[in-house]
């Protein structure tokens, strides 16, 4: 399984605060059954916005750190952008990480409360730009839940959908749950992600969400989710 959405380089974010506790995460996602995990650490936050090459710099160190202990888990880079933030300028001044590090998806996280504002048209100058976006756990965001339309007509869009696999499980409440089956039945998703932080709490793992997706779509839907989309995110480049 491929992870495209998991906090698992040390320091630069809420994730693990050092390299032992990336370890640690690594080790639990391999015993998961997951092959590549993308690090997406928060950008454009106003608590943390580590530069590029400093993402990268610790992708480099960490992925060294995993072969040296033997741990048979490939490590790419990303990151998880703030939809608040200017995006547009981050990356004008090459200051942004596309998932896989030279892929056209960006992970976008929209607000947490409130309404969009002007999201929704720098996703679109984002794509004018020549990237495409993938929205990280949209059940966590008011206005998708508030509004039932608003999802569909972004996913009509052709922005790409990832949802937490801990959200099947009802770790952002029932409700949360609720809106994930709800978008899986009517084909809104197309990524399941760890959203990784640690190995306690939020740990690097899939497999919890798979009987919910199997009961929904059956094996050819969680392979699509955790393999087959996920793998076409990677091959993407941008124009």
């Amino acid at each position: 399984m491929v992870d495209l959405h998991c906090h698992i380089l040390p320091g630069l974010d809420d994730g693990p605060a050092d390299i032992e506790g990336s370890v640690a995460m690594a080790r639990l996602a391999v015993a998961d059954g997951i092959g590549t995990i993308v690090a997406t650490p928060h950008v454009g936050t106003s608590s943390w916005d580590p530069p590029s090459q400093v993402i990268l710099d610790a992708v480099s160190r960490l992925r060294q750190r995993l072969q040296d202990d033997g741990i048979e888990l490939e490590l790419l880079a990303g990151s998880e952008l703030a939809a608040t933030a200017d995006i547009n300028g981050l990356a004008d001044a090459g200051q942004i990480v596309p998932l896989g590090e030279n892929g056209r998806f960006l992970l976008i996280e929209l607000p947490f409360f409130g309404h969009l504002g002007n999201t929704e048209r720098q996703l679109f100058e984002l794509e004018i730009a020549g990237y495409r976006i993938l929205l990280a756990h949209p059940e966590r965001s008011t206005a998708c839940l508030d509004d039932a339309n608003l999802l569909p007509k972004l996913h009509d869009r052709g922005y790409w959908v990832q949802i937490n696999a801990g959200s099947l499980l009802a770790r952002e409440g029932r409700r949360a749950r609720n809106a994930c089956a709800r978008w899986l039945r009517q084909g809104l998703v197309d990524i399941i992600a760890s959203d990784g932080h640690d190995s306690a709490r939020r740990r690097p793992v899939l497999s919890p969400a798979r009987k919910p997706v199997l009961k929904i779509g059956g094996e050819e839907l969680w392979e699509q989710l955790t393999i087959k989309n996920p793998a076409r995110v990677l091959d993407s480049r941008r124009d």
